[in-house]
């Protein structure tokens, strides 16, 4: 199926893919999931950092769950705030005071959208799947 695509069930689970959304209602349960696109791999962006550093990601997956490292330069970083729906992946890292913030969108091997880095502009950004 297709990233972005919703299955609904009032009675089966799907083994270890939890559910994206549930709900109970008079003795009914209701699931929903969410087919997430792929993510998983290491991802180099085309921009720096406010000091020039080059910027990447390292990504695991497992069905809509995800968890990571973010390399700043040579600096390895916990991801925060992690999500990914569909074809929609958003993560943070924090560097000291500084926030990086990146929302995007899945195409194959490129990941497009922007970034916020704190005290700087929001700036489009392009990721390339290296492995």
């Amino acid at each position: 199926m297709r990233p972005g695509t919703r299955i609904v069930s009032y009675l089966f689970a799907m083994d270890d893919w939890d559910p994206d959304a549930w709900t109970h209602i008079e003795g009914t349960h209701g699931m929903l999931w969410i087919v997430p696109g792929n993510a998983a791999g290491n991802w180099r962006f085309d921009v720096r950092s406010p000091d020039g550093a080059p910027l990447a990601v390292r990504i695991e997956q497992h069905v809509q769950k995800i968890d990571g490292r973010f390399l700043l330069g040579d600096t390895s970083l916990p991801l925060f705030d992690t999500r990914l729906e569909g074809d929609r992946l958003k993560f943070t890292a924090l560097s000291g005071e500084r926030r990086f913030d990146f929302k995007g969108t899945l195409r194959g091997d490129r990941l497009e959208g922007e970034v916020h880095v704190t005290g700087q502009p929001l700036r489009p950004f392009v990721g390339v799947r290296a492995g």
